[in-house]
């Protein structure tokens, strides 16, 4: 496999420092600020790397603090001040990285200078990952570096295995949540049963899980969780809303009696509602068949809890009564009759993945016919809906809004797996389709595996439009879901 070459900066003035008190690094790690006009830029310093003059690289910054606006980041040659180019991060999460390409001669010219980094607008700071002592594989990744492809170029083949070995490493790492589960249940998939020892080393695979659970999952013998909430605060040992019990579902698989399961079961029932519906606030969305029935018939099969099964399969139907409608599957529906979000792509992957992933779980007698209607319907219509690449666009029945990656995956992974467990309308038509998306998601690939054609996350500031626009980033998370992909075919 062609060798794919990561510089880290050597130097990051001003220091690290300690970001707003109310907020916290993941981890424990160290940021470092980019201020915006009449303060000092940050600095970036490379030395002795050696880089071959004709090769073009990629700049790459990790965000380490939540951020609710677009910030835009000037980047430019430390003595010359000769602006090189312009990062936009929009509403960006923490460990979340953004990139900019940059010809071989400016590489070349900012290894002798250096960089400086400086926000195009007034503002708070932005707080980017500046952590140097490297905690495990994969972790300079998530480091200020340079990123430049060997020759030849890799393949799309190789730029897959690139994927997996990014994957069960510390670059994968995400927020505490649906967005951490859905790379945990990826290295899950790969790690137990699921997958022959084709895509990547049952060894690897659990070993890059434990990794990622020791680090929200610190103490194994107490019902302890250290993480930070969706604006950087820390939340050390509550847990909140219905979508961090994803997290829950990994940890069931490889970690069965630990005791922040029953914390997390005891933390879904409270909000359990008269009809037995679960859901935070006044919505229903389609996250919860995936972030909830899954984690809860996961727990329930290895509890033999009857009644746990039953709560989980009627997540399900709740889902399916109030969001499959009018032709399609709305990410959200409000007490108020309000829907939102139709066929928008990640949300028909939440709704089919938690479809598919729950039913399997349920041995044939058992299998609620009902439910296993609509995966035979919900298998037939996604596909009448792929793109001729693969994928499918970000709203599945508007060309207008783009192809899009993540959800694509998402949705593809369902159809594999319905395929194999006897779920789909046809298994050979839902295979086939899962394998062309794998195709195409390839095109998507950087050299060293990262996926891009991400729609950025779904914040309440951007809103709908903000996933009609179009803008695409990389995504661990989408990673997540390719890996979730590539074991299920497997």
């Amino acid at each position: 496999m062609p060798t794919v070459h990561h510089a880290v900066a050597d130097l990051v003035v001003p220091p690290p420092t300690t970001p707003p008190a109310d907020k916290r690094v993941p981890f424990g790690w160290r940021a470092f600020a980019v201020c915006g006009p009449g303060r000092p830029p940050a600095q970036l310093q490379w030395w002795g790397v050696i880089h071959p003059h004709h090769e073009a690289a990629r700049l790459r910054l990790t965000v380490a603090i939540d951020e609710r606006q677009v910030r835009r980041v000037d980047v430019a040659l430390a003595r010359s001040r000769r602006r090189l180019g312009r990062i936009e991060m929009r509403y960006a999460y923490p460990l979340q990285p953004f990139e900019l390409e940059l010809p071989a001669q400016a590489v070349g010219e900012v290894l002798r200078e250096g960089l400086t980094l400086t926000l195009a607008d007034a503002g708070e700071p932005l707080w980017l990952i500046a952590e140097q002592a490297r905690r495990g594989p994969g972790h300079e990744l998530l480091m200020p570096h340079f990123m430049w492809p060997g020759r030849p170029e890799p393949s799309v083949g190789e730029r897959q295995r690139q994927l997996l070995d990014r994957l069960a490493s510390l670059a994968s790492v995400q927020p505490f949540g649906w967005i951490e589960g859905c790379v945990l249940d990826a290295l899950a998939d790969l790690a137990g049963g699921d997958a022959d020892p084709g895509p990547l080393p049952r060894e690897a695979a659990r070993a890059a899980l434990d990794q990622h659970l020791d680090l929200y999952f610190p103490v194994v013998d107490e019902p302890r969780v250290v993480y930070e909430d969706m604006f950087s605060r820390p939340a050390d040992d509550h847990l909140h809303g219905i979508e961090q019990a994803l997290m829950f579902a990994p940890l069931a698989r490889v970690r069965p009696q630990h005791p922040m399961l029953d914390k997390a079961l005891d933390h879904l029932q409270r909000m359990r509602r008269p009809d037995g519906a679960i859901y935070g606030g006044p919505t229903i969305t389609c996250e919860g068949a995936y972030t909830v029935a899954w984690p809860l018939s996961l727990i329930a099969r290895q509890r033999g809890d009857a009644d746990l099964a039953a709560l989980a399969l009627a997540q399900l139907r709740h889902r399916r009564d109030r969001l499959v409608h009018d032709g399609g599957v709305w990410l959200r529906h409000s007490d108020d009759g309000t829907r939102t979000y139709r066929n928008w792509a990640r949300g028909v992957a939440w709704y089919a993945l938690g479809l598919v992933r729950t039913l399997e779980l349920f041995d044939e007698p058992a299998c609620p016919a009902d439910l296993v209607a609509e995966a035979r319907r919900l298998t037939a219509w996604v596909r009448g809906l792929q793109r001729d690449d693969g994928l499918w666009d970000c709203f599945l029945d508007e060309p207008a809004t783009g192809r899009e990656t993540s959800g694509s995956a998402g949705i593809a992974t369902a159809l594999a797996r319905a395929a194999g467990a006897g779920l789909a309308d046809d298994a050979d038509a839902a295979r086939a389709a899962a394998e062309r998306t794998l195709t195409g998601l390839g095109q998507w690939l950087t050299p060293d595996g990262l996926l891009g054609g991400v729609s950025q996350s779904n914040k309440a500031e951007a809103g709908e439009a903000g996933q009609r626009s179009g803008h695409r980033v990389i995504s661990q998370m989408g990673m997540g879901l390719a890996g979730q992909l590539m074991a299920a075919l497997s």
